[in-house]
């Protein structure tokens, strides 16, 4: 685990520590270091970065990250990397031979995917004689394993992969996805499924034609999203066909580990409050290691009709909990919820959402917002209308959704208005903690090694789970950035420790180039 801020000081020399007078560190300042900067020698000596893609982070520290390359010697001037404060590993890069031997990897899909020990699965394009074929591999700088691929048959031998979408993974370096098949016995009728790969065998989660749990229809439509823990259970919302109850009971969320499959809700079910029954679903399903899964559903029949028709909802396949309901106030009593998106869970059952509000004070300037709940506690994270922490602009948006870690804390990107840079500076990536409230990480337009930054990208991970994240329980966020002399870069920031540093972390920037690196000077 990596040390805190203040272990790392006190590692510096006893003259040092002599030296030293207590005084309160500026937190962006000393917490933020450089993984990967635009000009670096990649780990092969093979080029150098030049851009990048926004990155994900595991428990360890360690960030994964897609980057293109300069000065390589042949079509190989893409790859995925790992890196820490101390070194970086090349993961997989374009050219490079894949674990079949028979083909060579020609592209891969922007963000990858990272557990705790260090394994990234990604999902990549490979050519060879008999084509080009996409599939999830996954590798950690000395292993490359091919977790699933078009053109592997089913599990059940019944077709064989022509298209493979979605990637969720975990701990156990398993992944899940969904696949559509060719040459199947059952021709249209059974032709896509939710599958499970481990590098050594392929299990079916759930196939068309499938009966539900239940016994009420079989599955015939599955959607591409799907979540999975870190028990090997896969969530996802699919729909059904030959139901006793037609488009009415046609639709619900499931659950599955490849020998049981669990309804966690469905169409015309009634809603835990038995206000209206369930009507539909949003697609984006999250599952912690509890087995719960939080969804987005929508509703028929409720007493208010379409001011209390939607809610979040956490359920396990026995109990149903309600979230957050339209027409409930908002914290502050500022206007009412009408709609909802991006469901973030964690595994203290704790979901992170953007929320949407009618009947407020400042009409479409404080009409939606970030919150945080467990069904019996609202918390409010950011709202639109809000001033940033530094004062310079007010939230107007928070498009890419909002990451949560098991300690109740969110990070995202928050789109401002009323700044004075306009245009220049307003996006920025922030933090938010009970005690500490909002912590700003990084923006547009602040001066960072010895240029400006002008553009932030950030994973959320909301719904590929905390491996597809570029934020950890450690109060760690990481980022990629753009800078106006066009140097790009992959950024680590962790969280401040309460208390007032002293003088001897401002000596750690000095030890090493990976070490702190302080974003206002070169």
């Amino acid at each position: 685990m990596p040390l805190s801020p203040i272990a790392r000081a006190q590692r510096l020399t006893v003259a040092a520590l002599l030296a030293t007078a207590t005084v309160a560190i500026p937190a962006h300042a000393q917490t933020t270091e450089i993984i990967a900067l635009t000009g670096d020698i990649s780990p092969d000596a093979n080029g150098s970065f030049s851009t990048f893609d926004a990155p994900v982070l595991n428990e360890a520290g360690q960030v994964a990250f897609s980057s293109f390359l300069t000065n390589t010697r042949f079509r190989d001037d893409r790859g995925i990397f790992l890196g820490d404060r101390v070194a970086l590993t090349q993961v997989v890069r374009e050219n490079q031979s894949d674990p079949s031997g028979e083909f060579s990897f020609s592209d891969f899909r922007p963000v990858p995917t990272l557990n705790d020990i260090g394994q990234s699965a990604f999902f990549g394009f490979v050519s060879g004689p008999a084509g080009t074929r996409g599939g999830i591999f996954r590798g950690d700088g000395s292993d490359l394993t091919q977790l699933a691929r078009t053109g592997q048959d089913a599990p059940d031998a019944n077709g064989f992969f022509v298209n493979i979408r979605s990637l969720a993974f975990n701990e156990a370096g398993q992944t899940a996805f969904q696949g559509r098949l060719f040459n199947t016995a059952g021709g249209r009728s059974d032709d896509y499924g939710i599958f499970r790969g481990n590098g050594s065998s392929l299990t079916r989660i759930a196939r068309e034609g499938e009966a539900a749990p239940d016994a009420n229809g079989s599955f015939s439509e599955f959607d591409e999203v799907v979540a999975l823990n870190d028990a090997g259970q896969a969530a996802f919302r699919a729909t059904l066909n030959n139901t006793d109850g037609g488009t009415s009971d046609d639709t619900g969320i499931f659950r599955g580990d490849g020998s049981t499959l669990t309804q966690i809700a469905r169409t015309g079910q009634s809603a835990p409050d038995a206000n209206g029954s369930f009507s539909n679903f949003g697609s984006g399903v999250s599952l912690n290691d509890a087995g719960q899964a939080a969804f987005v559903g929508e509703l028929t029949g409720t007493t208010g009709g379409g001011s209390d028709n939607a809610g979040i909802f956490l359920g396990d396949g026995s109990t149903l909990t309600q979230i957050i309901r339209t027409g409930q106030a908002a914290p502050d009593a500022n206007g009412s919820f009408s709609n909802f998106d991006s469901p973030s869970l964690n595994d203290a059952g704790q979901v992170a959402f953007v929320g949407f509000f009618i009947g407020t004070a400042g009409g479409f300037g404080d009409d939606s917002g970030l919150f945080r709940s467990d069904g019996s506690i609202l918390t409010q994270i950011a709202r639109e209308g809000q001033a940033a922490p530094d004062a310079n602009g007010f939230f107007s948006e928070f498009t890419g959704g909002v990451a949560l870690n098991n300690a109740g804390q969110a990070a995202f990107l928050g789109d401002l208005t009323g700044t004075v840079g306009g245009s220049s500076d307003d996006l920025g990536l922030y933090l938010f903690d009970d005690g500490l409230g909002l912590i700003q990480i990084a923006r547009e337009g602040d001066p960072f090694l010895g240029s400006t930054i002008t553009e932030l990208s950030f994973a959320p991970g909301f719904s590929v789970q905390d491996e597809g994240s570029g934020f950890n329980d450690l109060g760690q966020v990481a980022y990629q950035f753009t800078l106006a002399d066009g140097r790009s870069g992959i950024a680590l920031y962790t969280i401040p420790e309460p208390a007032s540093l002293t003088l001897l972390a401002l000596g750690v920037a000095a030890l090493t180039r990976r070490s702190r690196v302080d974003p206002e000077s070169d």
